[in-house]
């Protein structure tokens, strides 16, 4: 592993870093602004905010832009986080440019976080490579969130639910305060229909931010997302082509792992019992399950599903579980090497003894165990960090990476 990842593992467990955005202004100052001259969406939110993100990024891209986006946590490799017209940052990309970034970054001598340094060496790529637009998907929160030291043309706060209330607060009109800090002094903020919240409106007033509501109730999340994106859209052609086509074709687009399905077909000789269909879907607290929950329905005639499942520590696993229960036929858990993954016990204890909840020591146990009789549809669910480890048990992992993928994570 070459010096610059050493580098950047070393601060994966660093404890001492404080959660704000005071070191990484004086380091963005510091490199001379990279992004000051490139247009920025910035998008903020519970839940939908990496989904909106793609859907406006891949609509600029397919009008003839050269688009950036930042997005985060990833699934399969960390480079995942930097992608320009939706091509991976190349694996020698990443790492000369993190060494540079370091390299450039020694004379300052301020504390950064993994975050903050993921941050900064997007705004770099992004810069080097001229990009037209950056669509920027924030972090954790937004008022203190690394991504909040950049300008932006268009603030986006996607919803508000709860979610990290250690660090945004107990409330949903705390947690909207933290997301509403990306608003920007005279720059239009677009508001999502779960993020109808006063706080957000009075911070908008003050600051004199144009405010675009989307105030229309959806029941597929997925169009929700089109609503938002569409309405981002639609201000940006005011000073910029794009065409109703490639808006169309953008907004029909999903990131990995949202209500991403794979059929029976295209599944790996292994699994010759397959089910139907498997679905992946990164809903990973109460909102994002509900309306997860809500699109099943309407999309699917099935109300029980066999699920696997994978839960964060920080998530309220017993409200979580006990949702579950209303349409899971039965639980599949395994063994994860992930740090950020709760344990076996800590999840198999909040169900109820209504509901067979199965034990497996891997991933590939716990498909194998699945597929030894005839299923409809399995539904891969929770956290972002544990579906690469489904899919490479199904042989139908996307982009890896050559050094390890769970020791590039930040732990807790």
């Amino acid at each position: 592993m070459s010096d610059a990842l050493n580098k950047l593992k070393a601060l994966i467990n660093k404890s001492n870093t404080k959660y704000g955005i005071e070191n990484i202004s004086k380091a963005y100052l510091f490199l001379k602004e990279p992004l000051k001259n490139t247009k920025i969406i910035h998008v903020a939110g519970t839940n939908g905010k990496g989904s909106v993100c793609y859907k406006v990024a891949k609509s600029l891209s397919l009008s003839g832009y050269k688009v950036g986006l930042f997005s985060s946590p990833h699934i399969s490799s960390i480079r995942e986080r930097i992608m320009v017209d939706f091509s991976l940052i190349s694996s020698c990309e990443f790492e000369s440019e993190l060494n540079a970034l370091f390299e450039a970054l020694k004379p300052l001598k301020v504390d950064l976080s993994f975050f903050e340094i993921i941050t900064l060496l997007s705004c770099v790529f992004f810069h080097k490579r001229a990009v037209d637009f950056a669509v920027i998907e924030v972090g954790l929160g937004g008022r203190l969130d690394a991504t909040n030291v950049l300008p932006s043309d268009i603030s986006v706060i996607t919803s508000i639910g709860y979610d990290h209330q250690h660090l945004l607060g107990s409330s949903l009109d705390q947690i909207a305060g933290e997301k509403a800090g990306i608003i920007k002094q005279n720059i239009p903020v677009v508001v999502g229909p779960k993020a109808l919240y006063s706080v957000i409106f009075k911070k908008a007033k003050e600051l004199s931010a144009p405010l675009y509501k989307i105030d229309k109730n959806f029941i597929m999340y997925d169009e929700e997302n089109q609503s938002i994106a569409k309405q981002v859209l639609s201000l940006l052609k005011t000073s910029s082509f794009i065409s109703d086509e490639s808006i169309n074709g953008g907004l029909s687009q999903r990131p990995k792992c949202r209500l991403e399905v794979y059929d029976r077909k295209e599944m790996v000789k292994e699994f010759p019992n397959f089910p139907k269909k498997i679905i992946f879907d990164v809903a990973h607290n109460i909102d994002g399950l509900k309306r997860l929950k809500q699109s099943l329905d309407e999309k699917l005639s099935n109300n029980k599903y066999v699920i696997v499942l994978g839960i964060s520590k920080d998530k309220d696993i017993a409200f979580f579980c006990s949702y579950l229960e209303t349409f899971a036929k039965e639980i599949h858990l395994a063994t994860s090497s992930h740090p950020r993954l709760a344990d076996l016990d800590a999840i198999s204890n909040k169900f109820s003894k209504d509901i067979p909840v199965h034990r497996h020591e891997s991933f590939f146990k716990a498909m194998q165990d699945i597929t030894k009789k005839e299923n409809e549809f399995v539904l891969v669910l929770g956290s972002f960090y544990f579906m690469h480890e489904v899919k490479k048990a199904l042989n139908i992992e996307s982009e890896s990476d050559k050094f390890n993928f769970n020791e590039l994570l930040p732990k807790p």
